[in-house]
């Protein structure tokens, strides 16, 4: 009777289950349509040209490379899956004629075993006497019933005869192989005859984007990758069908391909010739930061992977021949993420473009300009952003007028550049919040009809403020299915599409009643590109207006009973126009918070006639099309491993301990750390910390950290079971240089913080080496002495002394100053220890509760740059700050001591330490703005000769300081005071550090007058 009930009951649950999802009121049966959308068109000034079709009668499937006929009567155009057709040069054409179809007409490839045609066409290009020899060169890859990548001869040029025919044809049976490398990944490539009458052809590094160049030849001129090839065409020798040039710079180094005519490039897209100088230019895309633009020279070294423009990548590998020379423009990811490298400008319809390099972005399909300059027109100004456009820019080409043709992969068009007709146009878009229409009442932050309130599962960490979110699409449009900037499904959201969320901050700490709205951010869709923007709300919370493009600061007094003042000065950011992009990026698919994984969570709903309604979120955005179901996951590839057990991807609230620790853990890093640290989304280290990323894949957990170990014994940049050698806990709980997160943030979320310990501690530990468990178990002797009320207090004091005494020791310290397990007189002695610490990273975990931090008028990490640089300094100030006072705060360079803020590192007037680079000239070699970049940004270009390296001797004693020299005997390194002789045997380990010896945030604990002041002083110096 009990188990037939049981049975039944069981049944019923089932039942009702499946009518919940099923026929279950949704929480909105349909949608109003929002009837006031005013979000449309950017508030920044209009683009100084648009791009018009040309041949509007030809489209072309993915093309990838456009070549005019030697005659100019013919336009021939490579597509991507390996056909190439050629068109009538009129702007009447209307249709296209099949030029070569290498899989159909080619033998070599059946010749290659398990080879099934031609994957990829990649370039094309005549010879220069081609009336007279009718002679073709054309790069393709190999396509493999296996894996595509990694063959051996997989990348070619051949060339071909071309028939006298009209339309004209690639002779049967014509090719002749001329050279081949390993094809990979990257595999450049563009084909050129210089103006030496040479083929020249560019190279990748054959890799896939991670790990970066794991076949380590960016430096090898031993193989034909990462590089520009130059070949005699005309001429056979040493049995190829090619000759060297007797002047490539490395015909006569012993190991080296003697066709190398320049290297170090990761996967160089398009190259050219200026015309009239003929310097040749090269775009070359980048890896995590940086896309970079090369006037490249005979035998440069350009720098990859040593470098990533001026990002260091391997600093510390085996370079190859020359001095790495630095790109002519490196663009941040903010701004650029595949760069097509474009064409010295020398028209006549624009003369204004007259001598400037125009180049473009396959994925943000922007264009660029920047005028050449230099003796020899081979260096350039700042570029500028001179069109929006909407394609994926593959290529620039001349016609023979030297106008750019620019060729849209996806949409397979071909455009020109032409003034835009809207320039001096006022803008539309709105300059306050109340404009924008997405509110009916914006002071009490009622949504307009239409727009929807949506709440997610694991919000940001942003300073303490908590937030309201609303989403909304013109009219009643929804979402559908559209082909993403790599070719795959994404979703595509209607033009106009916003995403807003309004921030809140407690004016009073842990009092919710004194809350203010301080921000509203936007997330608006044009059509191509998300874009973000702030509104700074007013005083008498009725209306926000829209901050700079540059962003802005707002200094806020909050009333706190844990300062020991019962007040503390915060600083809010508005973040600028580029810093929204830095996260909200096409890696991360910018709308963050908008998505199945935040979004999976039952909510209460109210219907028209006022009802209350639950439903999942997903469940009812879905069904208004606001969210699409997912696509069925891809399968395997022939040959791949098979994939990790799938993560389960739904998020949680990570401050909540009733939910599962490693849930928690995975969805505040997936949350406050994954728009950067995946791939492509420009954090420096390999790690990803994407929810969905299966444990073993996060390249994080009892991983060596990339970006140096801060001297941490032992340290990983995740240690199972040991947070106080976990570099990601370090990083996210300290303040100065090297903080994580370094956007949206500038306080250290300390309930965050006790999460991450506490899920580091539970991981399975590893054996760890006995000099590791030696100073791990007399940091735990020092710890028991300070919470023993019966130990002497010198002895306390000679424990806090110890544990301020290394990194591991000091956040081994904090746990307990923050848990409370210190008897308050304990506390307050450790702490003003921490304050005046000798050791830099142990004040920076503690300077959050330094009363003097809290009440300081300081810049803080993240500022208006343009702000700044408007405040009028005084040098006369400045020089005293550099010399003299240095900071109204703590200073975090010199052991809470407020003298010379410079004078640490550099010497002048015969004061200071001859550590870092001579400033004598340095007003000369900089102008403000690059002042202010080089000190906010130090890691950002390190100079040659001042990487600075951490060693750690075999008897445990850590150094850190700029190597002077490595010898067989020894090796010495310096640092502010002086140089240490380390005898070369005693060396258990030596590495580079990616961050800058110099200090980041230097100028966060000035005020801006002293900071406008220092800039002003240093500009001086000439």
């Amino acid at each position: 009777m009990n188990v037939r009930f049981f049975a039944v009951l069981i049944l019923l649950l089932l039942h009702a289950s499946t009518m919940r999802a099923g026929d279950a009121p949704y929480g909105i049966d349909a949608r109003v349509p929002w009837a006031t959308p005013r979000v449309s068109g950017s508030p920044e000034p209009p683009s100084p040209y648009v791009t018009e079709r040309i041949f509007p009668k030809i489209r072309f499937d993915r093309p990838v490379d456009l070549v005019f006929a030697p005659d100019n009567k013919r336009i021939f155009v490579a597509q991507e899956k390996s056909k190439i057709y050629s068109f009538k040069n009129d702007p009447n054409a209307d249709h296209t004629d099949l030029f070569f179809d290498p899989t159909a007409e080619l033998k070599s490839w059946q010749n290659v075993p398990k080879c099934k045609g031609v994957d990829t066409t990649y370039a094309l290009c005549f010879h220069p006497q081609f009336e007279q020899n009718h002679f073709c060169y054309i790069e393709y890859n190999l396509a493999y019933t296996f894996r595509a990548r990694n063959h051996p001869n997989g990348s070619r040029i051949s060339r071909f005869v071309v028939t006298e025919t009209d339309p004209p044809r690639i002779v049967p049976g014509s090719e002749t192989i001329l050279i081949e490398w390993l094809s990979g990944g990257h595999n450049g490539c563009t084909l050129h005859f210089g103006p030496d009458g040479y083929l020249y052809a560019s190279t990748g590094d054959a890799a896939d984007p991670d790990p970066p160049d794991d076949l380590n030849t960016g430096q090898d001129i031993s193989d034909l990758l990462s590089s520009v090839l130059r070949i005699d065409v005309d001429h056979e020798a040493n049995g190829k069908p090619y000759a060297i040039p007797k002047d490539n710079p490395f015909i006569k180094t012993e190991g080296a391909r003697p066709e190398v005519w320049a290297f170090g490039f990761r996967n160089p897209w398009r190259m050219n010739f200026d015309s009239k100088t003929g310097n040749l230019w090269v775009g070359d895309v980048g890896w995590e930061l940086y896309e970079n633009v090369h006037c490249v020279k005979s035998g440069g070294n350009y720098g990859w992977s040593i470098m990533e423009g001026p990002n260091p990548v391997h600093p510390d590998g085996k370079r190859g021949p020359g001095e790495i020379i630095k790109p002519q423009a490196a663009l941040s990811h903010a701004e650029a993420a595949s760069i097509t490298g474009g064409i010295v400008y020398r028209g006549k319809k624009l003369p204004e473009l007259y001598g400037c390099y125009v180049f473009g972005d396959w994925q943000t399909s922007r264009i660029w300009s920047a005028k050449c300059t230099g003796k020899n027109d081979d260096a350039l100004e700042p570029y500028r952003e001179i069109a929006q456009t909407e394609h994926r820019i593959v290529c620039f080409t001349e016609d023979s007028d030297r106008e750019p043709i620019i060729l849209d992969h996806l949409g397979g068009g071909m455009f020109r550049l032409v003034r835009n007709p809207a320039l001096g146009q006022p803008s539309n878009f709105p300059r306050k919040l109340s404009e924008t229409g997405l509110f009916s009442n914006v002071k009490e932050q009622t949504p307009a009809p239409g727009v929807l309130p949506f709440a997610i599962n694991t919000p940001q960490w942003l300073d303490g403020a908590t937030g309201e979110r609303w989403v909304a699409t013109p009219g009643a449009t929804k979402m559908t299915w559209g082909r993403g900037v790599w070719g795959d499904a994404k979703p595509a959201w209607p033009k106009d599409s916003v995403i807003a969320k309004t921030l809140w901050l407690e004016m009073k700490t842990g009092d919710a009643s004194s809350k203010k709205k301080i921000e509203t951010q936007l997330l608006h869709f044009d059509g191509l590109q998300w874009r973000g923007y702030s509104y700074a709300w007013n005083d008498e919370q009725t209306d926000a207006e829209l901050v700079p493009s540059g962003g802005d600061d707002r200094s806020l007094v909050i009333a706190d009973p844990a300062a020991a003042t019962g007040t503390r000065r915060q600083t809010w950011h508005f973040p600028s126009r580029t810093q929204c992009n830095t996260c909200h990026s096409v890696w991360s698919d910018y709308a963050l918070a908008f998505n199945d994984p935040q979004l999976d969570r039952v909510e209460k709903f109210k219907s028209g006639d006022g009802k209350i309604v639950e439903d999942n979120q997903i469940r009812t955005f879905r069904h208004l099309g606001l969210l699409l179901e997912p696509l069925p996951p891809e399968k395997p590839k022939p040959g791949d491993p098979p994939p990790p057990p799938p993560e389960k991807m739904a998020l949680c609230d990570p401050y909540n301990p009733a939910n599962d620790l490693y849930e928690r853990a995975r969805s505040y890093l997936h949350v406050n750390c994954s728009h950067c640290h995946r791939f492509g989304g420009g954090g420096t280290a390999l790690i990803d910390v994407r929810k969905e990323m299966h444990p073993k894949d996060l390249k994080a957990i009892n991983e060596k950290p990339v970006l140096g170990d801060f001297g941490i014994e032992g340290g990983k940049l995740i240690c199972a079971g040991d947070p106080n050698r976990s570099v990601l806990l370090f990083r996210a709980s300290k303040m100065g240089r090297g903080r994580m997160p370094h956007i949206g943030s500038d306080l250290v979320d300390e309930k965050g913080m006790v999460l991450l310990r506490e899920w580091i501690a539970s991981l399975p530990a590893e054996k760890s080496d006995d000099a590791v468990a030696k100073v791990r178990d007399s940091q735990k002797q020092d710890l028991q002495a300070l919470e023993n009320a019966s130990v002497a207090a010198d002895a306390r004091d000679a424990a806090v002394e110890r544990l301020l005494g290394c990194t591991s020791g000091a956040l081994t310290l904090l746990n307990d100053v923050q848990s409370g397990k210190l008897a308050a007189p304990v506390r307050q002695a450790a702490l003003a220890k921490a304050f005046v610490a000798k050791l830099e990273t142990a004040r920076d975990l503690f300077r959050r509760f330094d009363p003097r931090e809290q009440t300081a008028n300081r810049l803080g990490q993240n500022f208006n740059r343009e702000k700044l640089l408007a405040i009028k300094g005084d040098a006369a100030r400045g020089k005293k700050v550099f010399f003299e006072t240095g900071a109204t705060a703590p200073s975090a360079n010199d052991a809470g001591a407020n003298n010379g803020l410079c004078l640490k590192c550099h010497r002048l007037e015969n004061k200071g330490v001859a550590f870092g680079p001579d400033l004598a000239q340095i007003g000369k070699k900089y102008n403000r703005a690059q002042l202010l970049e080089n000190i906010v940004e130090p890691s950002k270009t390190i100079a040659e000769g001042f990487t600075n390296y951490l060693l750690r001797a075999k008897d445990g004693t850590v150094y850190s300081g700029l190597l002077v020299r490595k010898t067989d005997a020894e090796v010495v390194l310096k640092d502010q005071q002086k140089e240490y002789h380390i005898p070369t045997s005693d060396v258990q380990k030596m590495a580079p550090q990616l961050l800058s010896a110099m200090p980041e945030g230097l100028l966060s604990d000035l005020s801006p007058q002293e900071a406008a002041d220092l800039i002003e002083y240093l500009s001086t110096l000439k």
